[in-house]
Order: structure tokens, then C-alpha cells, then sequence
């Protein structure tokens, strides 16, 4: 790190991840790129995550604690106080490959248009077993339409953006608590990209606060959409309320087949388990307690090719 200001600025909002956050700090901490500093914002955790955290004697580490206001509020207390010109996202569950900063890095510097750059991303069950993208590319234009239509594999927190420019635009919206409407904004003032290596991988775990509450959060979604890119959000169709529980079945089913598939037979059981106790005369969470029962990820018709595929740990 430079004697004033690192390059590049980690920020990390962390809210009751003792289980999962030093895989997620030692992602960053190992990166081959070395001219950064992790902002860690606590966001009033009620578990033993500032214990774990206090282990790390690390000058790259800037451990900020807040009370709980929410993964949006924390997210940017971080931004603010950030120093470096670039900031990196990362969520507190997650891991990044070592190279991840140094490819962000060196492809902004060759396209200074750029504002913000993300990459496609792997899948990391709960018991730790990975799913990688089953296609790669070099790099593409990330537009709004992309955004709005999802188009490819883009992982929010995989996105390393340029500070001044989404201070200028006004950072979040902080009407909902989504990091979407900051890259509709950046995308006003400049270009960006996504990589086709998959320099992420996010941690897939049904249950946590960003698969809770599905139905809810495709409607979020749906309003963001409409308020930063209504041309091609009209071609979307609006999320509907369907029977209780469908979403989270259907989520629960999904989560059931990654598991299965990279590996992670208890993950497989556990969540289709939770689904059928929550949901016990649901045709569906019984299907689905069948299949865990058979350890078979398809019924009858073969489902589609899955977007990923299983690997060992990928570095």
C-alpha cells in the first residue's frame, strides 16, 4: 500500500457472518494485487463476528463499527469512507480468486472510458463446494439493457467502480436496498464491463438474508428496473404474487439442484427439509423431499443444461 492513499479500496459490509468471514477476509488479503486496504463496516453484528475479526492484526484492515442500519446504510458508510480511487465490492460470505483485483485493476487502467467493471461469477455451497460457469469469455459492454434483461452471469458485489464518478451521481438509492440503481447511474456518465473469467464466487446458502423474502425482492427489482431503464423494462413481465409460497419453493428447488450438483448432499437435504416443514402439503416441497430422499437432482423429464458446473476449488 502507498504511504498515502492505496489504489484501491475493499469495502465489506458484514452484519452476523461469524461462520463465514474469514474465508471472506482471506480472499482479499491474499491478493496477488497489493496496493489496497479493506474497509470492513460492521453493521451492530450480535454474534461472535467482531471476535473473529479481532484476530486479524492487519494495517491493510480498517474495522469500522456501526449500529444496525441495514446492508444499504452500511454499504455506503464504507464508500464514504473509502480512500482509494477505485472501489472494490465484496459481500461477507463470499471468496474471490487471488487475481481478482489485479485483473479488475489492469483492465480499467487499458479502458479508461470504463467506470465500473464486474465478472461473471461461481457458486460456493454451504458446506464449501463449488460451482463454476459452464461458458467464459474475455470480456463484454455491460449495459443497462444487460442489467435489466440479465443477459449474462453479473455478480453486483464482483464490481470494482470508480469513487469520484458515483459520488458525482449520488451513490445509492437509498429507497431500497439494492446496489442496482448505482450502476444504472454510473452507466450516464461512462462505460462498463464484464468479465468472462469468474473472478467470484458467491456464497449460495437459501435462508440468508439475500434469498429471504423472493417474491418481495423480484418486485424491487421489477421497480428498479422501470425507474432506470423503463424502455427495456417494458419488455419484462411483472412479477406475480402467485400462490403463497411458490417463490420460495421454486427458489428452494434451485438451491436443492446447485447443492446436489456440486456435491454438497447435506446442503441438498437440509433445504429440502426447511421446504417441506414450512410447506408440508404443498405438492411441490413434497416432490422435492422425494427427490432428497432419492439423492436425485431430476424427476421423470431431464431438466435443462445446468449454468454451472462443479470444480475443485478453482486457485
Amino acid at each position: 500500500m502507498s504511504a498515502s492513499s492505496p489504489a484501491v479500496s475493499v469495502v465489506m459490509p458484514v452484519y452476523n457472518q461469524e461462520r463465514y468471514i474469514i474465508e471472506a477476509v482471506e480472499s482479499i488479503l491474499r491478493q496477488s494485487f497489493t496496493d489496497f486496504e479493506l474497509i470492513i463496516v460492521d453493521d451492530g453484528s450480535t454474534d461472535a463476528t467482531l471476535s473473529v475479526l479481532a484476530r486479524y492484526d492487519d494495517p491493510r484492515i480498517r474495522l469500522i463499527r456501526a449500529e444496525h442500519g441495514g446492508f444499504l446504510k452500511a454499504l455506503e458508510r464504507g464508500v464514504l469512507e473509502a480512500r482509494g480511487q477505485w472501489v472494490a465490492r465484496m459481500d461477507s460470505d463470499d471468496i474471490c480468486s487471488p487475481q481478482r483485483l489485479a485483473r479488475q485493476i489492469e483492465f480499467l487502467t487499458g479502458h479508461p472510458e470504463c467506470v465500473f467493471v464486474g465478472s461473471v461469477y461461481g457458486l460456493v455451497t454451504p458446506g464449501g463446494k463449488f460451482l463454476r460457469p459452464v461458458e467464459s469469455f474475455d470480456w463484454h459492454d455491460y449495459t443497462a439493457s444487460d442489467i435489466t434483461l440479465g443477459k449474462e452471469l453479473f455478480a453486483d458485489p464482483s464490481v470494482v467502480f470508480d469513487r469520484q464518478k458515483a459520488l458525482e451521481v449520488g451513490l445509492y438509492d437509498t429507497d431500497v436496498e439494492n446496489e442496482k440503481p448505482l450502476w444504472y447511474k454510473l452507466l450516464t456518465v461512462g462505460r462498463a464491463a464484464n468479465l468472462g473469467e469468474p473472478l467470484y464466487y458467491a456464497r449460495w446458502r437459501i435462508g440468508s438474508h439475500s434469498r429471504t423474502n423472493v417474491l418481495h425482492n423480484k418486485l424491487i427489482n421489477n421497480d428498479i428496473r422501470h425507474k432506470y431503464d423503463p424502455q427495456n423494462a417494458a419488455q419484462m413481465m411483472t412479477a406475480a404474487a402467485g400462490a403463497p409460497g411458490k417463490a420460495e419453493i421454486g427458489l428452494a428447488a434451485r438451491g436443492f439442484d446447485y447443492y446436489l450438483l456440486a456435491g454438497d448432499q447435506a446442503a441438498a437435504w437440509k433445504v429440502a427439509i426447511d421446504c417441506w416443514k414450512a410447506w408440508p402439503t404443498k405438492p411441490e416441497s413434497i416432490k422435492l423431499l422425494i427427490k432428497a430422499l432419492l439423492n436425485k437432482r431430476t424427476l421423470g423429464n431431464p431438466s435443462p443444461p445446468p449454468q454451472f458446473i462443479p470444480v475443485e476449488r478453482p486457485w
